[in-house]
């Protein structure tokens, strides 16, 4: 084995900008090493030579079954050929490529497998690269002396597309689906979409030209066409799907696959449908440069034009897969139509089906565009009906059912906050409002009012159909802590609760006197209010000492008090500071039981996420669901009025 050092090293910044990159990717994969002729035409192809303009090799990307179709390579789907000419001299040769932005991938090619029999070796590289949708792809085909470690030589960067592949062995119509790039003249030049098809035996042998629909629809749902295609081009695709059933049927049934190209011309029906036009164009008609460029299938004799323009087919139209989508929110629809002589006119209506409430409507975005959106104010099952009309004919039709799925209002409360105090007797107002995609939906607020008591009222829809709202206002009669629960429900079932909790005070509900220890914190309190005319109450509250998972030890004497809640069972609650230190301290008079509360002033007038201290961590504030802890000694004596 020979090396060329005496080569010129050209190294561009493109060529070290992939070798980096394969560098970093590290992802190296073998070719399936074959010994096979090099293709005569792929979707691209670049050569690769050295600095004296000797070729070194040559690469070729058969997008899809591309080479599979033409014959000229077995290296399967979405493949390379790749033939090395530097054989034996101390070179390989590789590419890099990228599907779809992925991760640049790295083959080459090993040296040691040349011999001296044949100057050159052929290698078919299979990317195993498989999906139902079109990538592209950007590869890169490089030479390097075998003693470097980076390219030398490089051609030029192209761009591909991979081709798409759905394989079903169950399916109706089709095992094996693909759309791809394909060359679509002899000389290699010309590219056109393909789509090649496996039909199934009830496809092939029963189905016939009247299950044309049905086989475009599984084709789309399974390998979508892509959008760059014009509508001539789907036209003319469809019309030679419908030819291949019908040419499958009779006694000469054609080869084991149906290949479309979307560059045959959209000739009328009258030329695709008639007996004697399929044994004669055999579904691929158009200009054949692989024969004579002035030659048509089929041919076109003047005196078929009068019978030609007196036949005039009834559009064929497609509504789409089935969809599914919340309330509110628009869902597309892949409707497509199709004629022989026009452009049919299309237009979208729809229906109920099943589920669906009265006043509920749904709304296209464009309801004479095959390719729309819709959008409906309630839930249920509807069906939208797609119809094409020529004019001559009567109107075609085709249906996809829209599920659309029940969307829960989002309630917000407003008025009462939480922790506002208010007086037992005064007015505790609430407004909820809410808001709902299903502009079509009634709503029920209920409200349980923390005192056994619950009510329940009808929800003022918003004028724009957007939602609601609840005007909610009752009165306390005993003091207390109150955390009031407001749920908005639709007529669906959906529904969303908010929560806020006040405070009510009454100054004639009695005093708190406590004294003891819990653990190390040492507790005091006397708070009373003077008399019903004043609005804060009078007295002192001190916490001394430390509790496991505390901040640290705290020593509040707490003589400016906000206020303080005594409850009809004897439960007590007293809020108030010492200027740096906010608490609150619970008391329980049944068990002489006790929770303190303390937390630095500057977070916040109400208690924030990280406390101070809590000897009960994880309850809940109000006052009737917190939980206190025995006083290891001492006493607590709530005093009535």
């Amino acid at each position: 084995m020979t090396t060329h050092h005496s080569r010129r090293r050209l190294r561009t910044k493109a060529a070290a900008a992939l070798a980096a990159g394969a560098v970093l990717a590290g992802s190296l994969l073998a070719g399936t090493v074959a010994l096979a002729p090099a293709a005569s035409a792929a979707t691209s192809a670049e050569a690769v030579v050295d600095d004296d303009g000797a070729l070194l090799g040559v690469a070729r990307f058969n997008s899809g079954y591309h080479g599979a179709h033409h014959g000229t390579s077995d290296a399967g789907f979405n493949a390379f050929d790749v033939t090395d000419f530097a054989c034996g001299d101390g070179i390989v040769i590789g590419v890099y490529y990228d599907i779809e932005g992925g991760p640049l991938r790295k083959w080459e090619a090993s040296d040691e497998s040349c011999t001296s029999i044949l100057p050159f070796r052929g290698y078919n590289v299979p990317t195993m690269f498989a999906d139902t949708e079109l990538h592209d792809v950007k590869w890169w085909v490089y030479a390097r002396d075998l003693d470097e470690t980076e390219p030398q030589w490089g051609g030029e960067f192209q761009d591909d597309v991979a081709g798409s592949l759905s394989q079903d062995a169950d399916a109706t119509y089709f095992t094996t689906t693909t759309v791809y790039r394909d060359t679509f003249d002899k000389a290699g030049e010309e590219l056109t979409t393909t789509i090649t098809l496996w039909p199934t035996a009830f496809a092939r042998l029963e189905s016939g030209g009247d299950d044309a629909d049905a086989m475009w629809e599984e084709l789309q749902s399974r390998t979508p066409l892509p959008d760059s295609l014009t509508q001539d081009q789907r036209d003319s695709l469809y019309k030679q799907l419908w030819c291949h059933a019908e040419y499958a049927k009779t006694e000469d049934f054609g080869g084991p696959t149906w290949d479309l190209e979307a560059d045959h011309p959209n000739i009328p029906w009258s030329e695709v449908s008639g007996p004697a036009d399929v044994f004669e164009h055999r579904c691929n008609w158009g200009f054949d440069p692989y024969y004579d460029s002035s030659f048509m299938y089929p041919p076109v004799n003047p005196g078929d034009l009068e019978e030609e323009q007196s036949f005039d087919a009834a559009p064929t139209v497609g509504a789409g897969p089935d969809v599914r989508v919340d309330e509110g929110s628009a869902v597309r629809l892949d409707g497509w139509a199709t004629d022989d002589t026009t452009v049919p006119e299309t237009r979208w209506s729809y229906e109920p089906v099943s589920g669906v409430d009265p006043g509920a409507t749904c709304r296209f975005d464009d309801a004479g565009d095959a390719r729309t959106s819709v959008t409906c104010t309630d839930d249920g099952v509807y069906r939208a009906v797609l119809s094409a009309d020529d004019g001559p004919n009567d109107a075609s039709r085709d249906s996809a059912l829209v599920t659309v799925a029940n969307v829960a209002p989002r309630v917000t409360l407003s008025g009462a906050e939480d922790w506002q105090v208010f007086r037992a007797g005064d007015a505790v107002a609430l407004d909820a409002t809410f808001t709902d995609p299903g502009s079509n939906d009634t709503h029920t607020c209920t409200v349980a009012w923390d005192d056994g008591t619950d009510q329940e009222s009808p929800a003022v829809p918003a004028d724009d159909g957007t939602g609601g709202s609840c005007a909610l206002e009752r009165s306390f009669e005993d003091a207390g802590m109150y955390t009031i629960d407001v749920t908005v429900t639709d007529d669906d079932g959906g529904s969303d609760t908010a929560s806020v909790m006040v405070v009510v005070v009454d100054p004639e509900a009695g005093k708190l006197n406590a004294q003891g220890a819990l653990g190390d914190l040492r507790v005091h309190a006397s708070v009373q209010y003077p008399n019903a005319r004043f609005d804060t109450p009078r007295g002192v509250i001190g916490l001394r000492g430390s509790w496991p998972g505390g901040s640290g030890p705290v020593a509040v004497t707490g003589t400016s008090l906000e206020w303080l809640v005594v409850t009809p069972d004897g439960e007590t609650v007293a809020k108030g500071s010492d200027g740096m230190t906010a608490f609150l301290l619970y008391a329980d008079s049944a068990d002489a039981s006790v929770r303190a509360v303390a937390w630095p002033l500057a977070e916040g007038a109400t208690p924030p996420e990280e406390l101070t201290l809590d000897t009960a961590p994880g309850a809940s504030f109000d006052v009737d669901r917190t939980r206190t802890d025995r006083l290891d000694k001492g006493h607590v004596k709530v005093l009535r009025h």
